[in-house]
């Protein structure tokens, strides 16, 4: 399915949010049911400009929000659990995500 992720949205996300909480923010804002989920088996899948975007603001809101932290820890996780931008035929703006990867809690 793909999901679109405005830039608009993406800039709000980051300038409400640091840079830790900006990333759990993506995630919600593209996986369905984010409170019911129980594990990804795959991350989602963004084209380069729009990964690159990204990364451009979780910079930016390391700046605004945690002066006192070290970048390289938030980009260790980004780059640990961060969208993927493997896939170069998704749209800008647009996050792929393969609902047959979600695991939801069972109840």
């Amino acid at each position: 399915m793909l999901v679109a992720l405005p830039k608009e949205a993406i800039d709000k996300i980051f300038s409400d949010n640091g840079p830790e909480d900006g990333i759990v923010e993506l995630f919600k804002a593209v996986i369905p049911n984010w409170d019911s989920l129980a594990k990804i088996n795959h991350y989602p899948q963004v084209n380069r400009k729009t990964s690159e975007y990204i990364a451009s603001q979780i910079k930016l809101s390391n700046k605004i929000h945690n002066k006192n932290k070290n970048l390289v820890n938030v980009w260790m996780i980004w780059m640990n659990v961060g969208f993927g931008c493997i896939e170069e035929d998704i749209p800008e703006w647009f996050v792929k995500v393969d609902e047959s990867k979600l695991v939801y809690k069972e109840g």
